[in-house]
């Protein structure tokens, strides 16, 4: 799955590199590093990064609050509520009714529970960050330059290779250290 967006720039990486921004004959090489960094890092994460817009329908719990799949929210556009999922506008939770709390992407009811049901709670929301954080940007240049260093010591990534009927198995390693320190505080728990 491609990454919903880059998460660093060539600039940013040729500067960590040393590489003088009017080099271009290694700008193809770099942006599929800044691809490959981006997209290993949204799967480690378990998150997309870029901003978006989204609607989703849930399954109401019968409580107060609701989670939503992606955070933060940068804007709770309307909630409906319907039982029999068609969510015509006479179905629109009032805003006064609902609290967002966008950096977890929780959305509260007020003074009131989410009905108990199947897909009968559908939310339209906008989720993900405008500009990437810093410390994600550059934990991704960071994974880019580790790769395009072992590239030019003949490390390639793979962990296994056969002969007869050639077989290749590559190396999903783990992220290094600080990369992975970097991310931590982005990476969503694994759903269970």
């Amino acid at each position: 799955m491609a990454a919903s967006t880059l998460l660093a720039t060539r600039d940013a990486l040729k500067r960590y590199l040393g590489i003088a921004s009017s080099d271009s004959s290694q700008d193809a090489l770099l942006d599929q590093l800044l691809a490959y960094s981006s997209e290993r890092i949204e799967s480690h994460c378990r998150r997309r990064f870029a901003e978006e817009g989204l609607e989703e329908i849930y399954d109401g719990s019968g409580t107060d609050l609701l989670v939503l799949a992606r955070r933060p929210v940068v804007a709770l556009e309307a909630v409906y509520e319907d039982p029999e999922g068609q969510f015509p506008e006479g179905t629109r939770v009032p805003e006064s009714e609902l609290a967002l709390y966008a950096q977890e992407g929780v959305v509260r009811r007020v003074g009131a529970s989410f009905p108990r049901g199947r897909l009968n709670v559908k939310v339209v929301y906008t989720a993900g960050y405008a500009a990437i954080p810093d410390d994600v940007a550059l934990a991704c240049v960071k994974l880019a330059a580790s790769w395009y260093a072992h590239a030019g010591s003949g490390a390639d990534g793979v962990a296994r290779e056969s002969l007869g009927d050639y077989a290749a198995e590559y190396d999903r390693a783990a992220l290094p250290g600080d990369v992975e320190s970097a991310l931590a505080p982005y990476r969503e728990p694994a759903a269970g």
